[in-house]
């Protein structure tokens, strides 16, 4: 019943194929916002009138935010609606360009860097409408207890008339408290009990100029380590025979000051060679200065700097001070660009100053480049080699996060070295490198757990994504999923070293035996998180790897049969016929009375209206969907009569049961006709 109540929308961009800068017309905007412990459900859906004065075909073009996976999406065009299949293509995003190939900049600056493209078959004539709807699921950005929300609502880019109507209805539950909501770019109305918040903003006849930012804020004295679990019944689809049941645990260290940390091994490695001349190499020394400004007293660092030769600030690591700090500052600052590249030169020179591991602190190296290399060592497998063996030689375990600055870098070096060591690679453009490489800084800035290792007795959990837990850093937070096939009590025991002990942390949980509404995004959310892994691999792969075609295989199954988008897969109007919609997309003042609830949001209980208009009714049907669908509660009502009908619901399941904090949806079927609303639980 949900794909006939078409409640969410947001912004997209309906691009007319053929004619470069030209776009239909966005007349509506709304998207709706469900989280659950960070983890959000993101719809969003707009309409689309064509004023061009001419048919047109669309290549519907969206700005998915970076680490999102789309799950649905689907289009109303004259009436009816169709769903987008899933389907094992690389998704096609060629739009009309200028002469000289270069697209509209205008549309390449909203679309970002990891846009959504779908390309309906229908022609939209003119003076006629289409609505686009896409849900994705994401989890939202967590540090030091605040969480951050962004939509690309910054439509002027595209569209500098208004918009008929925009809305963000933007709802969170969270099993730590949370202290508070912030909507940091619009004056909307935000409500707060403390485990469960809503933050909503509408507009009428405005221009959609500004993205949405919402930022709350979590309890700093709790410490979040939390389970979730789904059990699917038999009857929805299987793709896999590892279980039906879904798993899932946060782990978000306190972040209060009295909690401790460990000290660290630093080192800053830094491309000096010719190509990171300007911008790149000023941005790495600003970086490089914030990072040096905020090391901890106790720490040791060092500074490593590289182009076919090799330089140290030191010749080992040295204790932080003030003294050290200032020292250098005036290093950095002496910096310039010049020369060749020998990244494997910089790196097992920095591995050297390491040592034995110390299980006492945390080795760190952060390793930035913006080419190949060119010096020493060239090859991919070599440089790869080459910083093995000093790893193994020195019986030392380091983390190695690794960046790549502009277009001209070994994406794949890049990956397999920190794959390899313990840590990640970013790729990103030179003008972004400061503000990336300062933030980042701050999330491995305080280790609280070093190489944790979590185990499940008994050893019911499978499939477990990440296959490798990073260390925990205050502040930080770090997502586990996994799988089951029976429902059971079990003790989770998450081990790892600090301090120079050994740290055992247990904690009781039990696998939901059923299925549990609230966690309906659970599947979802492993299936990205195995495709997030298995993306990484096929990535780091060398050219004609015979793994290559089943990792491809498997990513492409997973994505296919779970519905989560991958770089390999693609959205398609595969032609089939649509369905009528019961509840019309912009429906009169009239009839949207008549689908009213209040108190909503409501706690214990709310009241839903509907007006009756025809004599000859007699009965109506009510019934309650939670967001995945399922039905939770059904009634009828005898003896109807003209005039406003009211209904009570409780806020119980059909077994007397409470329903849990979310999103909910009801219909009511009278003489014939069916009415939509939603209404939310708190």
């Amino acid at each position: 019943m949900l794909l006939f109540c078409p409640f969410l929308r947001g912004n997209g961009v309906a691009i007319k194929m053929g004619v470069v800068g030209s776009y239909l017309r966005l007349y509506s905007s709304q998207v709706t916002v469900t989280v659950n412990n960070q983890v959000a459900v993101v719809t969003a859906t707009q309409k689309f009138f064509n004023n061009t004065g001419a048919a047109t075909l669309i290549k519907y073009g969206f700005p998915l935010p970076d680490g999102a996976s789309a799950t649905m999406l689907r289009w109303n065009i004259y009436g009816l609606w169709y769903n987008a299949s899933f389907t094992p293509i690389t998704q096609d995003t060629v739009v009309p360009q200028y002469p000289g190939g270069n697209t509209d900049p205008n549309l390449e600056a909203y679309l970002g860097a990891t846009p959504l493209f779908f390309s309906p078959k229908d022609t939209i004539l003119p003076d006629s409408s289409i609505t686009v709807e896409l849900t994705y699921v994401q989890l939202l950005p967590y540090k030091f207890n605040k969480v951050n929300f962004y939509y690309p609502n910054g439509y002027n880019l595209i569209q500098t008339s208004p918009l008929n109507s925009q809305e963000i209805i933007f709802n969170v539950t969270s099993e730590r408290t949370i202290i508070q909501v912030d909507f940091l770019t619009h004056a909307g109305t935000v409500t707060n009990t403390g485990n469960a918040a809503q933050a909503v903003w509408s507009c009428y006849s405005c221009l959609a100029d500004s993205n949405y930012r919402i930022c709350y804020e979590l309890s700093s004295d709790e410490l979040g380590i939390y389970d979730f679990s789904t059990f699917l019944p038999d009857s929805m689809k299987k793709c896999d025979s590892t279980g039906r049941g879904f798993f899932a645990m946060i782990i978000e260290p306190e972040t209060n000051p009295e909690v401790a940390v460990i000290q660290k091994v630093f080192t800053l490695v830094i491309d000096r060679s010719g190509s990171m001349g300007g911008t790149k190499i000023q941005q790495a020394k600003d970086a490089a200065t914030y990072i040096v400004n905020h090391l901890n007293l106790g720490d040791q660092f060092n500074i490593i700097d590289f182009d076919d030769v090799i330089t140290s600030f030191q010749p080992s690591h040295i204790l932080y001070t003030p003294t050290a700090q200032n020292s250098a500052l005036n290093y950095i600052d002496a910096l310039y660009a010049r020369n060749m590249t020998n990244i494997s030169g910089a790196l097992v020179t920095a591995i050297n100053q390491f040592g034995t591991t110390d299980t006492n602190k945390a080795n760190i190296i952060i390793f930035l480049t913006d080419g190949e290399a060119t010096a020493g060592n060239t090859s991919t497998t070599g440089i790869l080699s080459d910083v093995h063996n000093a790893v193994v030689m020195h019986n030392t375990t380091i983390n190695l996060f690794t960046f790549g600055i502009g277009s001209s870098v070994n994406e794949q070096l890049l990956t397999l070295l920190a794959n390899q060591n313990n840590g990640m690679s970013v790729f990103l453009g030179s003008d972004d490198l400061y503000n990336v490489l300062s933030e980042f800084y701050l999330t491995i800035q305080n280790p609280v757990l070093l190489n944790p290792v979590i185990t499940f007795s008994p050893p019911l959990i499978t499939e477990v994504h990440p296959s490798f837990i990073p260390n925990l850093y205050k502040g930080i937070q770090a997502i586990i999923t996994g799988r089951y096939s029976e429902p059971a009590n079990m003790t989770v025991s998450l081990t790892g070293n600090a301090f120079g002990n050994s740290i055992l942390y247990t904690y009781n949980i039990t696998l939901a035996d059923s299925f549990v509404p609230g966690n309906a995004f659970l599947p979802k959310l492993w299936a990205k998180k195995k495709i997030d892994e298995l993306q990484n691999q096929y990535n780091s792969l060398p050219l004609n790897d015979p793994s290559a075609a089943d990792l491809k295989a498997e990513i492409m199954n997973t994505s296919l049969c779970y519905e989560v988008m991958s770089t390999l897969t693609s959205f398609v109007d595969n032609g089939g016929s649509g369905y009528s919609t019961f509840f019309e997309e912009y429906p009169s003042s009239a009839e949207i009375d008549k689908l009213t609830n209040s108190p909503n949001p409501f706690t214990d209980e709310t009241v839903i209206r509907f007006t009756v208009d025809d004599p000859g009714c007699r009965e109506a049907v009510i019934m309650i969907y939670d967001i995945s669908g399922r039905l939770v509660y059904k009634e009828a009502i005898d003896n109807i009569t003209m005039g406003e009908m009211k209904f009570k619901w409780n806020g119980c399941l059909s077994n007397g049961k409470k329903v849990e904090q979310g999103n909910y949806y009801f219909t009511i079927e009278i003489c014939g006709k069916i009415l939509c609303g939603n209404m939310v639980k708190i």
